[in-house]
C-alpha cells in the first residue's frame, strides 16, 4: 500500500523489512537503526529514483509524511539526536516536502517543555517518562 507519494518519489507501507535496490527503510521503521527500537506490524520503505543514503532527518521528515497517530517516536529519536541533527537540513527538508509546520511544532513543543502541544503529540510528563525508559532523561 502507498502511503505517501509525490512525483517519483513514493513511501510504501509493507509487511516486509527488509531494503531492497532504491527501497530504503524509513520513518519509524527505521528507528531502532538511532536507538529508539520500535516494534510495529508493518514497514515503510521509501523510493526514489535518486537513490541515496538516508540521513535521520530524512527519515524523520517521511514519518511526518505518513501521518502517525502519536508523534510520540519522533519526539524520542529527535530527542536522543537533538545534538547531532542538522536543523537547517531538516528544515529544507521539511519545507521541500510541504511539512515544515509539523517540525516547526516539534521545536516549540521543546523549546516550552511540552506547553505548545499540537494534535498527536503526548502530554509533557508522559513524554518525559517515555524519554526516561529509553535512558534519554
Amino acid at each position: 500500500m502507498i502511503a505517501w507519494e509525490r512525483n517519483t518519489e513514493f513511501i510504501v507501507e509493507s509487511s516486509r523489512s527488509e531494503e531492497k535496490g532504491e527501497f530504503a527503510l524509513t520513518g519509524v521503521s527505521a528507528f531502532p537503526r538511532f536507538s529508539i527500537p520500535l516494534i510495529g506490524p508493518k514497514s515503510y520503505l521509501f523510493y526514489s529514483q535518486f537513490a541515496r543514503k538516508l540521513r535521520l532527518e530524512d527519515i524523520i521528515v517521511h514519518a511526518l509524511l505518513i501521518h502517525m497517530p502519536s508523534m510520540l517516536p519522533v519526539l524520542l529519536v529527535w530527542k536522543k539526536h537533538r545534538l547531532e541533527l542538522d536543523i537547517k537540513y531538516l528544515k529544507e527538508q521539511a519545507e521541500k516536502y510541504g511539512i515544515l509546520n509539523s517540525v516547526n511544532k516539534i521545536i516549540a513543543y521543546f523549546a516550552s517543555d511540552g506547553r505548545r502541544m499540537a494534535a498527536g503529540f503526548p502530554p509533557w510528563d508522559e513524554f518525559r517518562a517515555k524519554a526516561k525508559e529509553y535512558g534519554l532523561l
